[in-house]
């Protein structure tokens, strides 16, 4: 069941992303009444784009820790994902608090 639930847990994150994709891209610029929109798009597509590595990557590692489970062990999560994911959502994090903090 705990192999369920990180499934889950996945496509949540995936799903909570995409939803950053659309306020910081589309929503965020009204809210903070700027006239100039291509940062926050630029941002929101950047959120979008992880938004699709983290559902691509999904079932991949679902697949590898279901092998695992079959085995008797444990898969660890690939190192160059969790890079490219934790590097990423910290440059977007980043960039969203600056635009917020800016507001361009």
């Amino acid at each position: 069941m705990a192999a369920e639930r990180t499934y889950l847990a996945w496509w949540r994150t995936a799903l909570a992303t995409a939803a950053m994709a659309i306020a910081v891209g589309q929503l965020l610029p009204d809210v903070i009444g700027t006239s100039t929109t291509w940062p926050y798009v630029v941002v929101g597509v950047g959120w979008g784009v992880l938004s699709l590595v983290i559902a691509a990557y999904t079932p991949i590692r679902q697949l590898s820790l279901r092998r695992a489970i079959d085995r008797g062990e444990y898969a660890h999560p690939h190192t160059v994902a969790l890079v490219v994911l934790g590097a990423g959502g910290t440059l977007l994090v980043a960039g969203t608090v600056l635009l917020v903090v800016v507001g361009l």
